[in-house]
Order: structure tokens, then C-alpha cells, then sequence
């Protein structure tokens, strides 16, 4: 799909990534490098295809963000255990939360497990949307 289709591809691929999160990043991404590079299409089009995912990674994040903050998280821990997200990950990530705050979301964006998870407790505390967003564009572009 990403050689094929390019951007649109790679930013699905990203938004999938965030949304369900049986589909690992650490494969996703290095395929995107590759077909760049394979592709000779240049370090301009590497950073926009990096540029891109942490697009897509941010679009699903939101998605996340505001069902966590609608459903709260009793329905959360209760939906999460059907996706293989666990009480005791969503409760890490709001441990994080707690303790960081905002850089939380930033940092957790990085971390193997937490950056699936990071945004439903920044769902459920009712991060101030525009650093959530902007911590999370961030973190997924690193």
C-alpha cells in the first residue's frame, strides 16, 4: 500500500497504528523508510512521510482522546480488556499522567506500550485539547 499509494497509505497505516493497536508501529515505520529510500524519493519526502504519520498517529489519538473522555474509564478498563489493552496498562499510563502531566503525553508518544494507551487517561482528566494535540503531533514526529 505505502509503495503504491504513498501518503494517504502512509498516513493510514499511522491513524490504524494508534487505533488499533495490534498493528505495531516498530513495523509499520521502518517500511516507510524503506520504501522511501528504495523509492529514491529523497530525504524531502522522508521527513513528509514522518511528517505524515505523526499526522495519522495524531488523528487516531484524538479519536481515542475523545471517546475516553466520553465514556469514561470504568467503559474503558471494561471495552480495553476485548482489545488487549489491560487494567493494569491503562493504569501505568495514568500513573504517568498523574506524576508528568502534560509532558506525559509528549514522552509516552515514544514509549513501546504506553503510546497506544497515553491517550485515554489525557481523555479522561480533560487535557486542554491544544496541548494535547500539540504534545502528541510531537512526540509521534520524533
Amino acid at each position: 500500500m505505502i509503495a503504491n499509494y504513498g501518503y494517504p497509505a502512509v498516513f493510514a497505516a499511522a491513524f490504524l497504528e494508534v487505533v488499533f493497536s495490534p498493528i505495531p508501529s516498530e513495523v509499520i515505520f521502518p517500511l516507510i523508510g524503506f520504501t522511501a529510500q528504495g523509492g529514491g524519493l529523497g530525504l524531502g519526502n522522508a521527513f513528509g512521510m514522518a511528517a505524515t504519520g505523526a499526522l495519522g498517529s495524531t488523528t487516531g489519538a484524538i479519536v481515542i482522546y475523545f471517546v475516553s473522555m466520553k465514556v469514561g474509564r470504568t467503559a474503558i478498563v471494561r471495552f480495553g480488556r476485548r482489545v488487549r489493552v489491560s487494567e493494569g496498562e491503562i493504569e501505568k499510563a495514568e500513573k504517568w499522567f498523574a506524576k508528568y502531566g502534560v509532558v506525559t503525553v509528549f514522552a509516552g508518544r515514544m514509549v513501546l506500550g504506553i503510546r497506544e494507551i497515553i491517550s485515554i487517561p489525557a481523555g479522561i482528566d480533560r487535557m486542554n485539547f491544544g496541548k494535547f494535540v500539540a504534545y502528541t503531533f510531537a512526540g509521534s514526529l520524533v
